[in-house]
Order: C-alpha cells, then structure tokens, then sequence
C-alpha cells in the first residue's frame, strides 16, 4: 500500500505540474508574441528548439542516474555515490563546453541559419550569446531532475519545475512590459536559468547530502553503466529524429498552409504525450526500484501502471477522434478546424499505440535491457522515411498522421510480446483480455454510442450538442471504467 501512495503521489504530481506549465504557457506566449512581435519570437522560439535538440545529448546520464538511484537499496543511496560524483561532473563540464561552442558560433549561426528581415545581425548574434549562457546553466537542471526522480522526489521536482517556470515567464512578461526589448527579455531568461540551477542545486543537496561540490570521476562507476547509458542517448536521438521526421517531409513536400494544419491537429494530439510522459516519469522509478530488489512485483506494478495510463489516455483519445473538431473550432476558426480533424483522427490514434508501448519500454529500462528498442529503431528509419514519403504524396498530412500510427503499431507487434514473453514472464494475451480490451470497447462505446445518442436528442450540429455529448460521453467513460476496474475486483475480493 505504501509503494501504491508513493506512485500515486508522484502521478498526481506529475499531472498537476504539466497542467500548470501547459496553462502558464498558453496564456503568456501569446502576451511575448504581441510584445516582441513574430521575428523577435522567433528568436524565443528557437532557443526552445536548441533546448529540446540537445536534451538528446547529455549521454543518457539522467535517465540512468534515474534508474540507478532507484534500484539502490543502500543506505542513503551510498553505493551511487561514485556514478552520482561522475554525473555532476560530466554534466557541468558539458555545459561549460556547451556554452562556449554556442557563444563563440553566434555570429556564424545568426548570418547563415536564422533569416532575419527586421532585426539587424548583430542583434541575433548578442541574442544567441545570451542564449547560449542560458542554455549552459539550464544544462545541469535534467541531471538534478535524474536525480530527484531516483530518489521518487517528483512531488519536490515539479513544485520546483512550476516555481521555476512561473518566475520566468511572469518575469520575462514585467521586464517586457518595463524595457520592451529582445536584448532584455533575453537577459531575464538566462538571470532566471541562474535562479533555477541554484535552487534545484540546494534543493538536491538537502535530499542528497552527498551530493559533490568539486569534479571528480570514478572510471568503475563509468565501466558500470556505460553502455546502458549509451544505449539510452542512441534511442533518445533517434526518437527526435523521428518525432521530427513527418513535419520535415511535410514542410518539403506540401504548401506551407498544410504544415500549419498539420501542427495544429499534431499540437492537440501531443496532449496525449503529455499524459504519457507524466506517468512515465513517475513509473519509472516504481519498476527500477522493483526489479532492483529482485522484481517480485514487476509484472504486477506494470499492470497497475497500465490501468493508469490506458484511463487517462483513452478518455483523451476518445475524445479527440468523436469531438476533435469541435474542440478545434473552440480554439480556431472553423475552416482551419475542418482542415486539420481528419489529420488529428489519425495522430490521435498513433498517440493511443504510443501509449501501448510506453510502460513496456520503462519495463526494458528499469530492468537494463533498452537494446532492443534501440535496434528496432535503427532499422525502422529508412522504412519509416520512405512510408512518410509514399503515404504523404498519396494522402498528404493524412498520410503523414497514417505513417505514425503505422510506426507506433509495428512498435506495438515487435516489443510489448518481447516484453512480457522476456522480462515480465507473463502472457500479452491476458494483458490484451484484462487491460487494453475493456479500455478500448469502454471507450468506444461512452465516446461513439453514448455521444451519438445524445447529439441525436438535441441539435446535432450546435456546438451546445456537441459539448453535451462530449460531457455526457466523458462521464459515461469514467462511471464505466470505475465499475469495470474497480467496483468489480472489490467484488470478487470479497466474495
């Protein structure tokens, strides 16, 4: 019962963290943009980019410490020490590196990379320097994340996470409102990456008193992990690539008006993932720890796990696929919503296999054996490449919403049997039969038939029916699930 609260109190941590960056972020990028105007954003812009692009590289030393710390059951976690020790250092040497290489290419990048029409080159350079300082400081804060996640600490890791991204938007947006220049929002935000490093630095201290204060690197702890570590960078750098992959093609092959529809239903759909990555975070550790003493529980952990995610993210996929169009025309005007459902079906349905997939891949890492993911990876990429391709000339970004889910499905017949047939020890046919089964036809049923029979007692094309069925739909799925998943087994425990 303990480890149940523990996970649930890191999920739901999780979850309200993400929600709360989701909300700060959708109401103040539109105050930045009105501000500083769409090129000086751009420049914003891009720094999230940069960010995004080198969380791939930091030699897979977070997702490690992760699970490292959370397999330990030393006392204090003292036998992580070493690796602990070599992490800092290599993390801050990397920044160090990181910033240099960024400031000392500024001018190149902003002449030849960014096309600037209003803001003058070396203005974008001064930017780009700054930004490479705030880039160097934010570099250390996934380490100490790795850290605090080892440690199952994610209610003090997203109440940090939020304070840190309050301070620097609601800062960013008063230094806006006082100076109205780039040169000074910039300043704000590599000031406020400072503020953030120092936090999380004394907030890890607290929970890690032997936390190094001076570089040290121990070459058995190295020899230890490296090639898991390595393993997990590779598979980190190919999921950007192919993450990235079908807006690339798209922005090549089809008018720039179709990768705007495209971003619109992928940006609805990427909810999902959000949702994925909150329990994954909070997983995670929960199976690492579990298979470090020995995995008695793994498989049951998983299964719990499961239950969790499949929920959340069912009632966000179904949801999406019957009302994805309303929820569109809410946000948008409705000619852009029209073009971009079809698309946002599809995504959708990719992102509810992504979640198929996701505790089965935390599974393979919490155990050590990330291998297969990676070399399904490297051979899923030219063939992936070349479906993008066909299916966008054929289908256009309906086809590159198609060549997703056909990834994510091939993701699903490959690993979750490998999963449970090598590492679970358990049958994929009763995890279909108990968990994915029930949740799809639940879904199907509260989404389509409850939704259905609601539009057709009012209105079918108001929006007030729409937002009816979607209420009814969502309350029918959660009463349904709840007595499947749970009003059930408390019946079959007591009889």
């Amino acid at each position: 019962m303990a480890r149940v609260s523990l996970f649930g109190r890191n999920l739901t941590a999780n979850l309200i963290g993400t929600a709360v960056v989701t909300l700060l972020t959708a109401v103040i990028t539109p105050m930045q943009i009105h501000i500083l105007g769409i090129e000086a954003f751009g420049i914003v812009t891009f720094i999230t980019t940069l960010q995004m692009a080198f969380t791939a590289f930091d030699f897979g030393l977070s997702s490690t410490l992760t699970r490292e710390l959370a397999a330990d059951s030393s006392a204090g976690k003292v036998n992580s020490r070493p690796l602990v020790e070599t992490a800092v250092s290599v993390y801050w040497l990397a920044a160090l590196v990181i910033g240099a290489l960024l400031i000392w290419q500024a001018a190149p990048i902003a002449n030849a990379w960014l096309k600037a029409e209003t803001l003058a080159p070396d203005v974008v350079a001064r930017s780009l320097q700054v930004t490479a300082v705030y880039l160097a400081l934010r570099w250390p804060v996934a380490l100490y994340s790795g850290l605090l996640s080892g440690f199952q600490r994610l209610d003090i890791l997203n109440v940090l996470r939020v304070v840190m991204v309050t301070v620097r938007m609601l800062g960013g947006i008063v230094v806006l409102l006082v100076w109205r220049t780039l040169d000074a929002f910039l300043l704000w935000t590599a000031f406020s990456a400072l503020l953030e490093v120092i936090a999380f630095d004394i907030v890890c201290r607290r929970v890690f008193p032997g936390l190094p204060r001076r570089p040290r690197i121990h070459g058995k702890a190295i020899r230890k992990v490296w090639r898991f570590s390595v393993s997990m960078n590779a598979i980190a750098v190919l999921a950007v690539l192919i993450v990235q992959m079908d807006r690339l093609f798209i922005s090549k092959m089809l008018p720039l008006q179709d990768l705007g529809f495209y971003n619109l239903a992928y940006t609805l759909a990427a909810g999902i993932s959000l949702i994925i990555a909150a329990v994954s975070s909070a997983v995670l550790p929960s199976l690492a720890e579990s298979h470090g003493r020995g995995g008695s529980d793994l498989s049951a952990r998983f299964m719990n796990a499961d239950r969790v995610l499949l929920f959340l993210v069912g009632g966000a996929t179904f949801a999406l696929v019957a009302q994805g169009e309303l929820l569109l025309t809410l946000w948008v005007s409705a000619a852009a919503a029209k073009a971009a459902y079809p698309a946002l079906i599809v995504l959708s349905i990719g992102f509810w296999f992504s979640a198929l997939n996701a505790n089965s891949y935390n599974v393979a890492v919490a155990s050590g054996r990330p291998g297969r993911f990676l070399q399904l990876n490297l051979w899923l990429i030219l063939p992936y490449m070349a479906l993008l391709y066909a299916l966008i000339t054929r289908f256009g970004i309906v086809g590159a919403a198609g060549a997703w889910v056909v990834l994510n499905l091939v993701y699903s017949v490959v690993l979750i049997p490998f999963v449970h047939r090598v590492i679970l020890r358990d049958s994929t046919g009763a995890w279909l039969a108990s968990i994915v089964l029930p949740f799809a036809a639940i879904g199907s049923v509260s989404f389509f038939a409850v939704g259905f029979l609601v539009k057709s007692l009012v209105d079918s094309n108001s929006t007030m029916a729409g937002m009816s069925a979607l209420l009814v739909s969502s309350g029918a799925y959660v009463g349904a699930c709840y007595y499947w998943f749970i009003s059930r087994a408390r019946a079959r425990s007591i009889t």
